[in-house]
Parts: structure tokens; sequence; C-alpha cells
């Protein structure tokens, strides 16, 4: 089990540095703490995206998908997708506590 809390607060002021970074990437780690933290902090966890983006607040697709680009990229989360829609999608943070 991993301690969630000290992987968001490590986010958090990363992210502050982080120029790259916007709100909606924020809000989308903050979502996916969210989801770990309902399936009892174990890693990998599952997704989806609808469910993301209603924690999230975000709205367009394209945001979404361009926001898990860019944590995957900066090496905050490895992001393993699922086409079906059936299964969800996976994801592990790579941040330690």
């Amino acid at each position: 089990m991993i301690d969630t809390s000290k992987i968001h607060l490590g986010f958090l002021k990363i992210s502050g540095a982080n120029r790259k970074l916007l709100p909606s990437h924020i809000s989308l780690f903050t979502a996916m703490v969210i989801c770990c933290q309902m399936q009892g902090s174990i890693q990998p966890f599952r997704v989806c995206r609808n469910e993301l983006m209603k924690l999230s607040a975000i709205r367009s697709y394209n945001t979404y998908h361009n926001c898990i680009k860019e944590l995957v990229r900066q090496g905050y989360i490895d992001y393993l997708p699922s086409y079906s829609t059936i299964i969800a999608s996976r994801v592990s943070f790579k941040l330690g506590p």
C-alpha cells in the first residue's frame, strides 16, 4: 500500500516550480490520487477517462489526453491505456513518498 498523501504533496511541491504544468495537469493528477485511494492505495490502479474527467473538471477530450501525455513525458506517472470499453486503463505513480 502506498501513501497517496505524500505522493500528492510531493507532486504539488514540484508542480509549483514546473512552468509546463497547468492547473489542468494538477487537477488530473489529484483526480488520479483520489481514484488510487478509492481502490485501496495500491499500484497500479485502474482509471477510466470519464471518471477522471469528471473528478478533474476537464471537459475536453483533447485537454485530457494532452495532460496525460505530459504527465507521462515528464515522469510523474506510468500510463497503460486500455482501448476496451470494459477494461479500464492502468496508472502508477512514479514519484516516491
